[in-house]
């Protein structure tokens, strides 16, 4: 499909029916959305698909006022000086490579690169920043190792980790489960080092961890501990002398000490329970919430360190997930509630003995479809005693040395989906064939929001909390004053202007943005193009980026 319309401005803030009023409280105000291409013809000609991931990771270059961002096999440059109308000015394509992350620093551009026929030699590629003399020349290229994900240089530009997520793969048959690390490229006297951190001296000690919420997944064929763990994300503290790396799928952070180079801790996160709040367990039932005693396991996508009353946290964005090779002839952790046995004597089952529904607790309209791992809470005679359900539907702060838990946004963001944007409950964006209002509650058996992406904002004595929600494509906003245990919640941010019709429809006719947020950045006033504090998101799904003017702050 030829999109040939990709730049849209907005001069005052859009106010469709399915954006909902928030007065008196820090908002979003569009103020321009780019559609970008997931390919080029032979010619030239950008070709447009929904559901392509033709953005998924951005970058700002606060001296020339350009936007890096990557998807697929694809870097595009983006002018934004004109937030009102960014334009694509400069595009690099890569053979055989899936670009996973970029970054800016120090007129330097960091690009890591998948490489599916060189599995164990992945790398990150160091380009000069564009300018209109010089497009953007190699000026390093290092071997990082199994799939590198997220890259963050310190403010220095000289040292950037990168997550080296070393996924899974498959080879005749047999599953490869390379070491996962935590790469460390210095970059001086015009060379670049690279050495990588593992997880080997955890093999010995994650047993004593797995009581407090540590998950060891893949054990199959004598794999260690420091193979199964996955770096995704990456946080500094205050003065860069420890980075935080969320461990997605084991439900961990680990610490990183700066100065000696060495993995100092692994912290679990510990488990969520639901017996006190509310959820909807189930795609089958419409918007059904209601209380349940399972739990479920944080795993945290993205990660932000930030500093309250002095004090420091992390706040995580619960997405949750799992490790599945079953294609491969692997195990599948995942499990749905209707195909195990619950113990009879299992706190589940008499709790439903007391609510009269022992003998339907299983059906598809109540726990029977939600997704659970059958690696915590199992017996040795294979049946149930808890339920473990994926991702912690919101976000969490946490004490930065101990993991802490101060607030958890509980059974929040599933509520203000039923009360602001219903039609978008749990909504499963990716049925392109399917309408909006055929797909709500699709994913409630599994993962419900999936909150994934983060971007933090102080702004005088304010601090913003901005969380991008996967299914289908929301933002939300919560402030804090004076007490990391307390945030307000603001406002809701939806890119869907119209419900009449699919999804892929929608798209279109340019009735989409920010679906699936993957990526969301704040730019403070004083490096803004205009002047103004600027949230840009880059939305996976609908292909786009886009930027908003964030209204309301009092700081």
């Amino acid at each position: 499909m030829l999109k040939l319309i990709i730049i849209y401005t907005f001069t005052v803030c859009l106010c469709v029916s399915s954006v909902p009023v928030f007065k008196d409280k820090v908002t979003l105000e569009k103020l321009s959305t780019l559609y970008l291409p997931d390919s080029y013809d032979t010619d030239g000609t950008p070709l447009y698909k929904y559901s392509s991931g033709a953005i998924e990771q951005t970058s700002y270059d606060p001296d020339n006022k350009l936007v890096y961002a990557v998807g697929g096999h694809i870097l595009h440059v983006i002018d934004v000086e004109n937030v009102t109308s960014p334009e694509i000015i400069h595009h690099m394509e890569f053979d055989d490579v899936d670009v996973t992350d970029v970054e800016y620093c120090g007129g330097y551009v960091f690009v890591s690169m998948d490489n599916d026929a060189f599995k164990d030699k992945r790398r990150v590629v160091v380009f000069s920043n564009y300018s209109t003399s010089e497009l953007m020349v190699e000026k390093y290229n290092i071997t990082v190792g199994p799939t590198p994900d997220m890259l963050s240089p310190t403010k220095d530009c000289k040292t950037i980790l990168v997550a080296v997520e070393a996924q899974a793969y498959h080879v005749n048959d047999t599953i490869i489960d390379p070491e996962g690390g935590v790469g460390i490229i210095k970059i001086e006297n015009d060379k670049a080092t690279y050495k990588m951190l593992d997880f080997k001296e955890f093999n010995s000690k994650w047993s004593d961890l797995e009581s407090k919420g540590l998950r060891f997944i893949h054990r199959a064929n004598n794999n260690n501990f420091s193979n199964d763990v996955e770096p995704e994300y990456i946080a500094y503290n205050k003065d860069y002398s420890k980075a935080y790396i969320c461990l997605q799928e084991n439900n961990a952070i680990a610490v990183v000490d700066i100065a000696t180079e060495t993995i100092t801790d692994v912290l679990p996160l510990g488990y969520k329970s639901w017996e006190k709040l509310m959820i909807d367990p189930s795609d089958k039932d419409g918007i059904n919430m209601r209380s349940w005693p399972i739990y479920s396991m944080y795993q945290p996508d993205a990660i932000h360190v930030i500093y309250v009353a002095g004090k420091g946290y992390l706040v995580t964005s619960n997405e949750g997930d799992s490790k599945d090779y079953s294609d491969w002839g692997g195990f599948n952790e995942e499990e749905r509630v209707r195909d195990v046995v619950l113990s009879e004597n299992s706190p589940i089952m008499k709790w439903a003995a007391n609510q009269n529904i022992s003998s339907t607790i299983q059906d598809d309209n109540m726990l029977g479809r939600l997704k659970i791992t059958n690696l915590n809470g199992r017996n040795e005679n294979g049946t149930y005693d808890e339920l473990y359900a994926y991702g912690g539907r919101g976000f969490s702060i946490r004490k930065l040395e101990t993991m802490e838990l101060v607030f958890d946004s509980g059974d929040q963001f599933e509520k203000l989906q039923q009360q602001y944007i219903p039609h978008l409950f749990n909504n499963n964006c990716r049925k392109r064939d399917k309408t909006v209002n055929q797909t709500i509650d699709a994913r409630s058996d599994d993962k419900g929001p999936a909150s994934e992406s983060l971007a933090v904002a102080q702004i005088g004595s304010e601090l913003l909390i901005f969380v991008g929600n996967e299914r289908p494509g929301t933002i939300f906003i919560y402030k804090i004053t004076d007490d990391a245990s307390k945030p307000e919640f603001q406002s809701i941010w939806n890119g869907v202007e119209e419900t009449d019709g699919t999804w892929e429809e929608l798209y279109d006719r340019d009735m989409l943005s920010e679906i699936d947020p993957e990526d969301i950045r704040y730019i403070p006033a004083d490096k803004s193009p205009n002047k103004e504090h600027i949230l840009a998101v880059a939305g996976s799904v609908s292909g786009t980026f886009s930027m908003f003017k964030i209204n309301g702050i009092k700081g």
